[in-house]
């Protein structure tokens, strides 16, 4: 898990993203801008993208997520049906330091 509180938001914000069912496959860009507005300052890509690999790292640093990227769509979206970050079980931050 991140030791920062902006990280493990990017990443709820990000599983959200992945899991719409509106708008499949974002790009890095609308995951950036979907960051940006909900945490009221600029996200940039790069941020956005070692997101996504801490993500898939596996534990105990990392949820093990299934993202992957479509050529295609030229987007993201979990390679697993039904997968979310938010139904697995969450560290206490304390326990990281």
């Amino acid at each position: 898990m991140p030791l920062n509180k902006d990280a493990l938001t990017r990443y709820r914000i990000i599983d959200n993203c992945l899991n719409d069912r509106q708008k499949r496959f974002p790009t890095i860009q609308n995951l950036a801008d979907a960051c940006s507005r909900i945490l009221k300052r600029d996200i940039s890509t790069s941020t956005i993208e070692k997101d996504i690999a801490a993500m898939k790292a596996g534990m105990p640093n990392g949820e093990q997520a299934p993202i992957v990227y479509s050529k295609v769509e030229k987007g993201y979206a979990y390679g697993e049906f039904g997968f979310s970050i938010s139904e697995l079980r969450l560290e206490k931050e304390a326990e990281y330091f």
